[in-house]
């Protein structure tokens, strides 16, 4: 039974640790794909004014489903930030189980700290 209670000690941090990075692995990938969208809606549009997480869902398909500035997909499993105006934009992505927040620009996707 002890040998039980010290592996369980090992393997649950380490399995929630591996979610975590999951869960943040998957918020990158959102957050680079709205940024393609965001650059098919300023193709599409001429600039990035009006753009809205929506729109973002509108351009492209791979993305859950969308509420502007809000959670998407489940409830709760995304925040999603949406700041865009003429030649500029900046989405910010956080998955609720992860721990790193990804933001995407004109300029390309960074971790925040």
């Amino acid at each position: 039974m002890i040998i039980i209670g010290i592996l369980a000690a090992i393997a649950i941090p380490t399995y929630l640790s591996q979610k975590q990075n999951a869960y943040d692995a998957d918020a990158q990938n959102v957050s680079h794909n709205a940024a393609t969208a965001a650059m098919a809606f300023q193709a599409r549009t001429g600039s990035y004014t009006g753009m809205t997480a929506a729109a973002l869902q509108n351009e492209e398909q791979s993305l859950p489903g969308a509420v502007d500035e809000a959670p998407y997909n489940a409830p709760g499993m995304y925040t999603i930030t949406v700041l865009a105006g003429g030649l500029d934009f900046r989405i910010d992505v956080k998955h609720s189980g992860g721990t790193a927040t990804y933001r995407s620009s004109d300029t390309g996707t960074i971790e925040l700290p």
